[in-house]
């Protein structure tokens, strides 16, 4: 087990890599450079048919800077620009937990170009004074979120300010902290991976649904 669970960037588009038919962006939130909750997740989870031809990779909420005192998306933004010029018809989607699921939405209000095949995967998102209205020109938005009780890993979350319900999304999945996750544990902001994998109130698990749409554009 890594004592620091670094970033992943974008691999360059020079890289020789095989063309993509998915960009997937996962963010993850504060101090999961320590913990790896989401980096443990983006490895447990793939987006299209064949897992070969997506493009991966993992960034902290704040691009690696100063946190609180620095806003440094721009590291991201600069990255998946690059990757997105190269290659205009893969899915192109951001996947972001907590303080690293309002740095996706920040980063999408910045993007510098404007495609048809943007996606966003929001998981118990944290504003880091970031609104939750929907930037631009995103194709589908699924957001989760956790309601129910208050637990004590629910402290950062509540400081920052969760976005909860979002009247943008396409599709809203709720999941209560009282209940028991797949994973034999209550529902908790800091194991972000049952967001994905599980069904909600008779609605497809956020992971099915995404893989669904990705595919469906990679036709």
């Amino acid at each position: 087990m890594p004592l620091i669970y670094t970033q992943e960037p974008l691999p360059s588009p020079s890289s020789g890599k095989a063309v993509p038919s998915c960009i997937t962006v996962f963010i993850g939130g504060f101090g999961d450079w320590l913990t790896g909750a989401f980096f443990k997740t983006m490895q447990r989870v793939s987006f299209p048919e064949n897992p070969e031809t997506e493009w991966r990779a993992y960034y902290h909420w704040d691009g690696g800077s100063l946190g609180m005192l620095h806003d440094g998306c721009s590291r991201i933004l600069h990255d998946l620009s690059a990757c997105s010029e190269s290659h205009p018809d893969a899915a192109l989607l951001l996947c972001g937990h907590s303080y690293g699921a309002s740095a996706a939405m920040h980063i999408l209000r910045q993007l510098p170009f404007r495609r048809d095949n943007v996606l966003l995967l929001t998981l118990d998102a944290v504003s880091r004074r970031q609104p939750s209205h929907r930037a631009g020109g995103i194709r589908h938005w699924i957001n989760c979120h956790l309601t129910g009780p208050f637990t004590p890993i629910d402290t950062i979350p509540r400081i920052g300010g969760r976005w909860g319900h979002c009247g943008d999304a396409d599709m809203n999945l709720t999941f209560d902290s009282s209940a028991i996750a797949s994973d034999g544990h209550r529902y908790a902001h800091n194991r972000p991976l049952p967001f994905l994998t599980d069904a909600s109130h008779g609605s497809p698990g956020a992971l099915a649904a995404m893989q669904k749409i990705v595919r469906s554009l990679s036709v």
